[in-house]
């Protein structure tokens, strides 16, 4: 397996991260660029050093096509001053088949486009108590800008973030109509890496998009993004 370094893949600036980070980003382009065991994969896969029809190479994805991502900033308000938190936006348009006449239409609210905020940073318990970003509407973009912007602690590739996004719409299919014999499918049109500023108060950390104030222990990386270091 070939070991890649880390430099931007445009300019050749070094990029900088945390010890859990796959993806890094190049504030010079504004960039986003997973470094891990997925894009190692991709790269072999090019070099037709891997059978692209083997189980393994099948898993890459989305990595065969999108081998960077745009860095986008949240605008509300612009953190040119604070700390910021990773996140994934996923847009999506997702469709339901059922040969259940009544359950049909009650998904027609969710097929559209619909914005999807994922954490990309190191967490452990926010799964039990909601994960930043499940709280917005998923139907309404977020207010956001293009970078560049200083952005570490992206612990979670795109890939398996995408999990979490689909996990999130067949659950808020299941509360429209019980999912069981439905069928759904997406249609993926975009995928970026969003920075969202964040402030910490005594042991709650507050996000613009949430009124919840989140116990600062299940944050894995944040000593680091608050000190810089």
């Amino acid at each position: 397996m070939k070991i890649l370094p880390l430099k931007c893949k445009r300019c050749g600036r070094p990029l900088t991260g945390l010890p859990q980070d796959v993806v890094f980003v190049c504030t010079d382009c504004g960039q986003a660029f997973p470094f891990s065991f997925w894009l190692n994969l991709w790269q072999e896969s090019r070099e037709g050093q891997v059978d692209l029809d083997s189980p393994a190479a099948r898993l890459i994805g989305e990595y065969v096509g999108l081998p960077h991502y745009p860095v986008l900033v949240w605008t509300d308000p612009h953190p040119q001053s604070q700390p910021c938190l990773p996140f994934w936006l996923f847009v999506v348009r997702p469709e339901f088949t059922t040969s259940d006449t009544q359950k049909q239409p009650r998904y027609e609210s969710l097929c559209r486009d619909l914005y999807l905020l994922v954490p990309a940073f190191s967490f452990h318990g926010l799964q039990y108590i909601g994960c930043p970003g499940q709280e917005l509407p998923l139907d309404r973009r977020p207010p956001l800008a293009d970078g560049p912007v200083a952005l570490r602690g992206a612990a979670r590739d795109p890939f398996t973030a995408f999990v979490m996004a689909w996990h999130l719409i067949l659950r808020q299919a299941d509360r429209l109509a019980d999912i069981s014999n439905v069928a759904m499918s997406v249609r993926h049109t975009e995928t970026a890496l969003v920075a969202v500023p964040f402030t910490v108060t005594g042991d709650r950390l507050v996000l613009p998009f949430s009124e919840r104030r989140y116990p600062v222990c299940y944050f894995d990386d944040l000593p680091a993004l608050q000190t810089g270091t």
